[in-house]
C-alpha cells in the first residue's frame, strides 16, 4: 500500500510536469509557425506581434516573458515592463543561437535563476521563416511548490533537469546540480 500511494505522487507530479511542459511547447509552435517576416518588419506589424505577446502573458501566469527576436537584431517583448537594454541584439544569445542552429526544434535551456532571482527554464525556437526566433521564459515557482509532496513517511520528489540541475528539492537550492 505504502508503495502504491508513492507511486501515485510520483505519477501525479510527472503528470503535472508534462502537461505544462507539453502546452508551452505547443504554444511555442504556434507562435513560431505564425509570426513572419512581414510582421516584425514594419511598426504597424510589430505592435501587433508586441499586443498578441502581451495578450499571451496576461493569459499564462508561468510565462514571466515572451519575445521574438530578428534577423536584423529587433527585439519585440510580450512585458512591456521589463528592462530594455537599447544596445540589447538577440542574435547575441544563448537562447536566439541555439533555436537558429537547430531550426524546427524547440532548444529548452538547462534550469538558471532571472535577474529577479526567479527559478527559470528558457525556451526557445526559430521562427518557420527563418526571419528570427521566438522565446519564453518559464517560470518554474508553481511546479516547484506543485511538487512539493510527501513520499511515504519521509520521501519527497526531487525534479532535475537533464544536466542534473535542481527544479524542486526540498534540501537542495533550485539551479543547483544535483551529487
Amino acid at each position: 500500500q505504502l508503495i502504491d500511494s508513492a507511486t501515485q505522487n510520483v505519477d501525479t507530479v510527472y503528470s503535472l510536469i508534462d502537461t505544462q511542459v507539453k502546452d508551452t511547447l505547443i504554444d511555442i509552435d504556434y507562435f513560431a509557425a505564425n509570426i513572419t517576416k512581414n510582421m516584425t518588419s514594419g511598426a504597424a506589424g510589430t505592435d501587433g506581434v508586441q499586443k498578441n505577446l502581451a495578450q499571451y502573458l496576461q493569459l499564462n501566469p508561468t510565462i514571466l516573458n515572451i519575445h521574438v527576436g530578428t534577423s536584423e537584431g529587433k527585439m519585440i517583448r510580450g512585458n512591456l515592463n521589463a528592462a530594455a537594454d537599447p544596445k540589447y541584439d538577440p542574435r547575441e544569445r544563448d537562447w536566439y543561437k541555439a533555436a537558429m542552429a537547430t531550426p524546427g526544434k524547440t532548444y529548452i535551456s538547462p534550469v538558471t535563476t532571472n535577474s529577479d532571482g526567479v527559478t527559470v527554464i528558457q525556451m526557445s525556437k526559430a521562427l518557420d521563416d527563418g526571419s528570427g526566433a521566438m522565446g519564453l521564459s518559464f517560470n518554474l515557482t508553481q511546479l516547484r511548490e506543485q511538487a512539493s509532496i510527501k513520499v511515504g513517511k519521509e520521501g519527497y520528489v526531487i525534479i532535475v533537469d537533464s544536466d542534473k540541475n535542481v527544479i524542486a528539492s526540498p534540501s537542495v537550492k533550485p539551479g543547483d546540480k544535483l551529487e
